[in-house]
C-alpha cells in the first residue's frame, strides 16, 4: 500500500502527544477524526500503532517504526519548504555600479562575475568612469571610490589605504627618475598628491604622455612609452612592470564602498555591499602595497 503523509504526520503527533486527545489540540482537529484516520491506517496496515501505556498512547514496535519514517519525511518536507521559501526570496532586479575605469577592469569585475553566480536573479550595470558618478542623483546604487572624505549623503565601509609606487618596464629601471620619460593625468585630473610627487621626480617637460585614464596610463607604461605613479595594485599585479620607486604617501586616501543613505536597506544593496566587502578587504594588502 501507499502510505499518506497527511496520515503519517497524525501519528507522528499521537506520538509526540501521548494521546489521540492531545494531538487533536496540537493539530486543531476534532479528537474523533484523529482517532478514526489512525485506526483506519492501523487497519490498512493489519497490525496496531499505538498501546495503551501508564502516560497515555506509546507507539508499538510497528508503531516506532512507522514514527522514525514519518520523522524522516518531515525533515525532507521541512528541507522542501525552506528551499522554495529561499527562491521566493531570492534577490531579483538591477543595480547599478560605478568605479574608476583601474579598479573597475582589473578589480571589480572578477568580484562582479563572482556575486553573479550567488545572486543570478540580479542584473549588473557598470560604469566605468574616473569622474565621481554622483550617488544623490541616482546615477549609480553602488559606487566603489578612492577618496579621504565620502560625501555627507552617502553610507558605506572603508576597505583600507591605497598606495602607490613608481612602475616601469625592466629597460628603465636603475635609472635616474629625473631622465626618465614619464607619463601623467591629463591638467586638473587625478589626485594633487600624486601630481606633487610627481613634480619632485622630473620637469613637466619629462612628462610625454598625459591621459584621463589611469588604466591608460597602465598600458602605456607597459608599452614603454615611460615610467608611471601607478595604484600598487596595479603596478604589482602587472607581468610587463617592476617597481622602480618606493611607496609613497597614500595619495588618493582610501577605497570605501557607498551607496546612497537611503538605500543602506535595500535587500540588492546590501547583499553586493556586503560581498565586495569581504572579497577587498582580503585584498587590502595588495591595495595597500608591499613594505620596502
Amino acid at each position: 500500500m501507499t502510505l499518506d503523509w497527511s496520515d503519517l504526520r497524525l501519528v507522528l503527533a499521537v506520538a509526540r502527544a501521548g494521546s489521540y486527545a492531545a494531538a487533536a489540540r496540537r493539530l486543531g482537529l476534532d479528537q474523533s477524526t484523529v482517532y478514526r484516520r489512525v485506526t483506519t491506517l492501523e487497519r490498512s496496515l493489519a497490525t496496531p500503532l499505538f498501546e495503551r501505556s501508564a502516560d497515555g498512547r506509546a507507539p508499538t514496535a510497528t508503531g516506532a517504526a512507522v514514527v522514525q519514517a514519518a520523522e524522516a519525511m518531515e525533515r525532507e518536507v521541512e528541507g522542501l519548504d525552506a528551499r522554495l521559501a529561499g527562491e521566493r526570496q531570492r534577490l531579483e532586479g538591477s543595480l547599478r555600479v560605478t568605479a574608476p575605469d583601474d579598479l573597475g577592469a582589473r578589480l571589480l569585475l572578477p568580484l562582479l562575475a563572482r556575486f553573479r553566480q550567488r545572486e543570478p536573479g540580479i542584473r549588473l550595470e557598470l560604469v566605468l568612469d574616473n569622474r565621481a558618478v554622483s550617488l544623490t542623483r541616482r546615477e549609480a546604487d553602488v559606487a566603489l571610490r578612492a577618496t579621504s572624505n565620502p560625501p555627507e549623503s552617502t553610507v558605506g565601509r572603508c576597505i583600507g589605504p591605497i598606495g602607490w609606487a613608481g612602475y616601469a618596464i625592466p629597460a628603465l629601471a636603475g635609472r635616474d627618475p629625473a631622465a626618465l620619460d614619464w607619463i601623467a593625468w591629463e591638467e586638473g585630473a587625478g589626485s594633487p598628491l600624486v601630481a606633487r610627487r610627481l613634480a619632485g621626480l622630473a620637469s613637466r617637460e619629462r612628462i610625454v604622455l598625459r591621459s584621463n585614464s589611469l588604466l591608460n596610463q597602465l598600458l602605456a607604461a607597459e608599452a614603454g612609452i615611460g615610467a608611471a605613479l601607478l595604484p600598487c595594485v596595479l603596478g604589482e599585479s602587472s607581468p610587463a612592470l617592476q617597481r622602480i620607486l618606493p611607496r609613497g604617501p597614500a595619495e588618493s586616501g582610501q577605497l570605501w564602498l557607498l551607496t546612497h543613505s537611503d538605500l543602506r536597506r535595500n535587500p540588492r544593496v546590501r547583499a553586493l555591499l556586503d560581498f565586495l566587502y569581504e572579497a577587498l578587504r582580503a585584498k587590502a594588502a595588495d591595495l595597500a602595497g608591499p613594505e620596502d
